[in-house]
């Protein structure tokens, strides 16, 4: 989860660049504003960032749902490969194709 969450980190930063830029399109200042009022005034980046965060970790979780993730299950395969009877032609054939190769030269 660590390493999910490290990988959003420049998605998150541009994320905050764009929605900076639109607000500053539309005339939103924090320049001359004291602590408080610029905390407060954060707000129009903040709530638009959060939302846009939690709509993307939706979209992940529903992504990994479709993809059959379940924490904690262990993973398997849909069929269990065992040698058989074609496998063990193939590979003779080519071991004896390779002592063929290698006595020729």
């Amino acid at each position: 989860m660590l390493t999910l969450a490290l990988r959003f980190v420049p998605t998150l930063l541009e994320e905050a660049e764009r929605i900076s830029k639109a607000q500053a399109a539309r005339g939103f200042s924090l320049e001359g504003k004291g602590l408080f009022r610029k905390g407060m005034g954060l707000l129009p980046l903040i709530v638009p960032l959060f939302v846009s965060t939690l709509r993307r970790a939706e979209d992940l979780a529903q992504a990994l749902e479709a993809r059959g993730y379940h924490p904690g299950v262990t993973r398997t395969s849909i069929r269990a490969l065992k040698m058989r009877w074609p496998d063990y032609v193939f590979l003779l054939s080519n071991l004896l194709l390779a002592t063929l190769a290698l006595i020729w030269h």
